[in-house]
């Protein structure tokens, strides 16, 4: 460029050029939409949760129950030794865990904690499990504490629960695998006792090779005879408090709460020393322990399949599928006491859906098999009747918000109070 194409020096103080006030009004013009866009996205989930909140009904109307003909599942249980003088509670009533305005954070180490409720499948006749009791019946001798209580699941019998406790506001599921301990209490609130501390999962871990740091317990789910539960036991490496449970080892373990005896139910690893094993629950006959997990060929994975093992199998590898579809990821599945219907929830990456179907035992069920019971559903479980599937909603107002399904043609019906900050978790009927 020669000295005659060499553009002046702008004087002081003059105004920008065109081209970069064209820049500024751009910019500024765009930081405005963002924040009205912004406003508006507050303004319309503020509005959706309002209303969500007051939601009488949800989720799809099934007209008659996914089920199978044939036989009811039938197992005889037996009213165990300290037990006979506890009333069992209602078939028309479950446990359920309450707080109210939980931290959103499910980490978090401060906040309201969950405690144990008795309440009527219809949300009525609330109470604290043990409200009656003594004012001297509190700290670790009780069931609700300033600890959090949570996963409570009512025996077969009625009469006995079990259920985790972990430092206060740990309200995640996953949040809480490292930290949790496994408990038993009586209906009553009476003979409250530590089933499965850390240390026990601790020394469980130096006897298989496991490192302890990350080791981690769970789920636990009681067998048909009352005197025995199915546990997740295992061990996974940490992003931030979150266990990366696809990169460890998690197995299923039998536990005779009694007496302490524990057996390795599942081993199913890669060539890595990783599988997944989770969220096991029985058949109602006593035979089998469904479960999600990886296929036996790949036992880390990030799609969970729905399996099944003999329920006395020991360290088995090979486990037969229940129900697989690509890109589906499985969770907490339960067959219904009569054992003719299964339910499970598939986790998205930004929701949840409740699957309900007819259970044949031996039998893959099939994707096009699969009723959905609500687009947003999360923890289920059956009524003692089988006729109802009772479960939390996991979207915006309904956060926790408690339904049931009839299967009577109708909607979901909402058991829990509209309007209320209080949240429901992990239904027990």
């Amino acid at each position: 460029m020669g000295p005659s194409d060499q553009q002046p020096p702008e004087p002081a103080g003059s105004a920008p050029p065109p081209r970069r006030r064209g820049c500024l009004r751009a910019l500024l013009i765009t930081f405005g939409v963002l924040a009205v866009l912004a406003v508006a996205v507050v303004i319309a989930v503020t509005i959706v949760m309002k209303v969500s909140a007051n939601r009488p009904s949800s989720g799809e109307a099934i007209d008659g129950r996914p089920t199978r003909q044939g036989s009811e599942a039938s197992v005889t249980t037996d009213v165990p030794p300290g037990a006979e003088d506890v009333d069992p509670i209602s078939p028309d009533e479950m446990l359920v865990p309450v707080a109210r305005n939980p931290p959103v954070n499910p980490c978090a180490d401060s906040g309201p904690d969950f405690d144990i409720e008795i309440m009527g499948l219809d949300g009525g006749d609330r109470r604290r499990i043990g409200e009656g009791l003594d004012e001297g019946s509190t700290g670790e001798g009780a069931v609700n504490t300033s600890k959090e209580e949570m996963w409570p699941r009512l025996s077969p019998d009625r009469r006995r629960l079990v259920f985790y406790r972990a430092p206060n506001a740990k309200t995640g599921e996953i949040c809480r695998y490292t930290v949790q301990e496994l408990w038993m209490a009586n209906v009553d609130g009476t003979g409250v006792r530590k089933v499965f501390s850390n240390a026990q999962k601790l020394e469980l871990a130096s006897r298989l090779g496991w490192p302890s740091e990350g080791s981690l317990q769970g789920h636990a789910d009681w067998a048909p005879d009352g005197r025995h539960v199915v546990m997740v036991l295992g061990h996974a490496p940490s992003l931030g408090p979150l266990p990366l449970l696809n990169q460890g080892e998690t197995q299923l373990f039998v536990l005779d709460v009694d007496t302490g005896d524990l057996r390795q139910v599942t081993r199913r690893v890669d060539d890595q020393g990783r599988g997944v094993s989770s969220d096991p629950s029985w058949t109602p006959d006593g035979s089998s322990i469904i479960f999600v997990g990886c296929p036996d060929a790949t036992p880390s994975c990030d799609d969970m399949q729905i399996l099944s093992v003999p329920s006395d199998a020991k360290e088995a590898s090979e486990t037969s599928v229940v129900f697989d579809a690509p890109g589906r990821n499985g969770n907490d599945v339960y067959v219904s006491p009569d054992g003719k219907s299964i339910s499970w929830m598939e986790v998205g990456v930004l929701e949840t859906k409740l699957f309900a179907a007819e259970f044949v035992p031996g039998r893959e069920i099939q994707p096009e098999d699969a009723v959905l019971i609500d687009a947003h559903g999360g923890y289920a479980n059956w009524s003692a009747d089988s006729s109802q599937l009772i479960y939390t909603r996991l979207w915006l107002g309904d956060r926790f918000a408690m339904y049931s399904n009839s299967f009577d043609g109708q909607p979901s019906e909402r058991v829990s109070p509209p309007g209320t900050d209080e949240v429901f978790m992990t239904p027990s009927p």
